[in-house]
């Protein structure tokens, strides 16, 4: 065969979905061997693998996790963690509602360039703990660092010696 079908792909803006789902839409055009110029659109879905159930410390379930007031989406007192998604500017209350005896206890909020996650430990009566955890994923127009990354093809810039060996290249890292 010497020649084929030339395609081009042009991605959109990574947009999110229910329980923060990345959604990546864009569009293929191909150009047949005939001349033929094909043009189709493209959504993919990459959701999260759903929580394992936690049964231990039932004394330490949570009556409920509140997001601006009103209950969060799936909520079960097994399921430990959740994720929501928001706007950009949105603003997000999430609180624990917890039952009669319990202590929360809140740890620090760990933010990342598009999410913000906090776990709060709930310890019964009984002594027992369970710890629960909320991703919210914001959706952005910037895309973050990970998501702009487009490294160039590598060059042969022409070296004048071999490698000493497989192993050994003499790289530094810099940044």
């Amino acid at each position: 065969m010497t020649g084929g079908d030339d395609a081009t792909v042009t991605l959109k803006p990574t947009g999110l979905g229910d329980d923060g789902m990345r959604v990546f839409t864009g569009t293929v055009k191909a150009t047949r061997t005939d001349g033929t110029i094909v043009t189709r659109e493209f959504t993919i879905r990459q959701p999260f693998d759903k929580p394992s159930r936690t049964v231990d410390a039932p004394d330490a379930a949570l009556d409920g996790l509140l997001v601006n007031g009103k209950p969060i989406q799936g909520w079960d007192p097994d399921i430990l963690e959740y994720t929501i998604t928001a706007g950009e500017d949105d603003k997000v209350t999430v609180s624990p509602r917890a039952k009669a005896g319990q202590t929360v206890k809140a740890s620090d909020t760990t933010l990342t360039a598009h999410s913000t996650v906090q776990h709060w430990t709930v310890t019964g009566p009984d002594g027992g703990n369970r710890t629960y955890t909320v991703t919210l994923v914001r959706d952005h127009k910037t895309p973050t660092a990970d998501e702009a990354l487009k490294p160039s093809d590598p060059k042969d810039t022409g070296g004048t010696r071999e490698a000493p060996g497989p192993d050994t290249a003499t790289l530094k890292s810099v940044g």
